[in-house]
């Protein structure tokens, strides 16, 4: 039972550190020098300093910060390059502009852990707004506390605005309550504005998967059990590569007693945990099957026919190759909580993906 739960927690965990700020998507990058690259753009905040670009002739281009002046996507989303500097450190930021006044601007970045950290800038100076975890001590107990401390940079800020005062102190840190506040303080004199509600679209990917059974709710198949399938891979763009898999499967069980044949529609949830522009990594989880099981009792030469609905919750692990444009093969490692028969479950298929935003 330790081994499965340890695997459970990691791939929980993977939901949480796969978000990449720019993942494949439509774009222009503007350097300082004034040249300009349009393609496919990657970007992992922290996990890489570097900028990836690939053009129409599928030409990989990478980019130090430092050299970028923006970057313009499709989507609609805009980043810029800013140079951050404190007592303890000088770093080049990717950050996301959510807004761009004379004034003050207010950017995001998002790190690994999937958390924003926002900025803002005023007379050409980066400054970070932090909300740190604290903890505090009162009557021998322990308390989480944030510290709050973006709310004095925001006092010196705009000590030139003293009726801001009262808002400042009831900002929130989120991009709601920031963005506000920022849009108040430049008298609605702004430049770019990004709206969160514009979403970049979902993807839809035909696939088609063959798959080798090791077993069924726990109980081991006793020669070899399989299913062909086919369906449509949905995949969420804005919520970090995210995705439900449908697929419609015609199966073989063989058990100690019984023989099924089983006519179903699998749903799958997925996430991508490492991605490139040819190799992706992914975890999943086989939520539920719907549908027709013929089972024929060998012990008792008895035979029940019905529909079903059978849950899953059952993790796995996909590894999928890219070699052109669109099309691609896959490999999944199944049924990670029956550890001892991992072997024996895999499955192997092959994808095109026919989306706008294809990867």
């Amino acid at each position: 039972m330790g081994k499965q739960i340890m695997i459970l927690v990691l791939l929980l965990n993977m939901v949480f550190i796969s978000m990449a700020q720019i993942e494949n998507e439509n774009g222009v990058i503007t350097l300082y020098d004034g040249q300009a690259y349009p393609g496919h753009v990657f970007y992992y905040g922290s996990k890489s300093d570097m900028v990836i670009l690939y053009d129409s002739t599928e030409k990989k281009i990478e980019f130090f910060p430092g050299q970028i002046d923006y970057i313009n996507l499709e989507s609609g989303r805009k980043f810029v390059s800013r140079h951050y500097l404190d007592i303890q450190d000088s770093t080049w930021f990717i950050l996301q502009s959510l807004i761009e006044s004379d004034n003050i601007s207010l950017y995001m970045l998002n790190n690994e852990e999937n958390k924003n950290y926002f900025f803002v800038q005023k007379n050409d100076v980066l400054y970070k707004l932090e909300n740190n975890e604290t903890i505090i001590t009162v009557d021998q107990k322990k308390y989480k506390k944030n510290d709050n401390k973006y709310i004095g940079v925001l006092h010196i800020l705009m000590e030139d605005r003293p009726e801001f005062k009262k808002q400042i102190n009831q900002t929130k840190y989120s991009y709601k309550g920031l963005s506000k506040l920022i849009i108040e303080y430049n008298n609605g004199n702004i430049s770019y504005f990004w709206d969160p509600k514009i979403k970049t679209g979902n993807n839809w990917i035909a696939i088609a998967q063959y798959s080798h059974y090791g077993t069924y709710y726990g109980q081991a198949t006793v020669s070899a059990s399989f299913g062909t399938g086919f369906g449509l891979q949905q995949y969420f763009k804005d919520y970090g590569g995210s995705w439900f898999k449908y697929a419609l499967f015609y199966s073989e069980y063989y058990l100690d007693t019984e023989d099924m044949v089983f006519y179903n529609l699998a749903l799958t949830y997925g996430f991508d945990f490492v991605k490139t522009r040819t190799f992706l990594m992914y975890g999943s989880f086989h939520i539920l099957d719907i549908g027709y099981v013929e089972i024929s009792y060998t012990n008792t030469a008895s035979e029940d026919n019905k529909f079903t609905l059978a849950p899953r919750f059952s993790p796995g692990i996909g590894f999928e190759y890219r070699p052109i444009s669109r099309f691609s093969v896959y490999t999944e490692i199944n049924n990670l909580m029956q550890f001892k028969y991992i072997p024996n479950s895999f499955s192997f298929g092959l994808k095109y993906d026919f989306g706008k935003n294809a990867w």
